[in-house]
């Protein structure tokens, strides 16, 4: 995956937080215990979402059909390619497989774009892409 840095800026609002409101006033989703999704009404081919994992919490095993943008807004995240910490992106194209897991301190609230579902592998992947697919009909 590429990689781009933050810079030193400490500023305590995201310009995210500026347009969404405070992360914790917004109406959250659980997908599963401990990560939960936000899916700002915005009219775009790409699936944008705010997802926020509990310390510890990590996404299985998975990939995209095409390319995942994610800007830590708070918090960091390490997955198989190293660790993202707020103000870091990571960008993965189809070819990277990855298992995101939330810092056990404090968690990480980000911005995720992706151009496609994600395609799970492992133990459950088979189940994890059916649930996926038939949760593709209630977008």
């Amino acid at each position: 995956p590429s990689t781009i840095k933050k810079s030193n800026n400490n500023n305590d609002v995201s310009p995210i937080s500026k347009i969404l409101g405070p992360f914790e006033k917004l109406k959250w989703k659980q997908i599963y215990k401990g990560f939960n999704e936000y899916s700002p009404n915005i009219e775009d081919s790409d699936e944008i979402k705010i997802i926020k994992m509990d310390p510890g919490i990590s996404v299985p095993l998975h990939s995209h059909g095409g390319k995942e943008y994610i800007l830590v807004l708070s918090g960091s995240f390490c997955d198989e390619y190293g660790q993202y910490n707020a103000g870091d992106i990571q960008i993965n194209d189809q070819k990277i497989k990855h298992t995101p897991i939330a810092c056990k301190n404090e968690g990480c609230i980000c911005l995720s774009i992706t151009e496609n579902d994600a395609i799970f592998f492992g133990r459950f992947g088979s189940f994890l892409n059916l649930f996926t697919f038939i949760r593709s009909f209630f977008k």
